[in-house]
């Protein structure tokens, strides 16, 4: 876990800012993020120092565009990552699979009809047996 953490903010620091979920971002700390923030969520919200709210991925990424950013990187959960696919905004993809069997997991919807447009270049074992796939367009 400690090195997903790190490999995350190392991506996001790289990139200049984070996408996350409404889900995600309940759960983080204040200040947690160390680039700017923006959280897709349906409901509205005043942007506050550091955090900006968005209505839709392609919004997510038209404010960050505004505001000088030119890529992201989307943190969260499978129903946003999906909703990145669905739109056709994805570039790049990590994903990490982690050997526990827990429950039923987390379904990334869609991901059979745009897996065409994604390439695996590489495979990766991080720490406690984890794996990470990285795709690109």
């Amino acid at each position: 876990r400690d090195n997903i953490l790190r490999d995350t903010k190392k991506r996001g620091l790289k990139l200049g800012s984070l996408i996350v979920g409404r889900t995600s971002y309940e759960s983080m700390e204040e200040g947690e993020s160390p680039v700017p923030l923006v959280v897709v969520t349906k409901g509205r919200r005043k942007d506050k120092e550091g955090v900006f709210f968005a209505q839709s991925p392609k919004r997510a990424l038209t404010l960050l565009e505004h505001n000088g950013f030119t890529g992201a990187l989307v943190g969260g959960g499978a129903k946003l990552f999906s909703s990145f696919l669905a739109a056709n905004l994805v570039d790049e993809l990590y994903v990490n699979i982690a050997p526990e069997l827990v429950g039923r997991g987390l379904r990334i919807e869609g991901i059979s009809r745009h897996v065409q447009m994604l390439k695996l270049l590489r495979t990766v074992r991080l720490d406690a047996g984890i794996v990470q796939l990285h795709y690109r367009r």
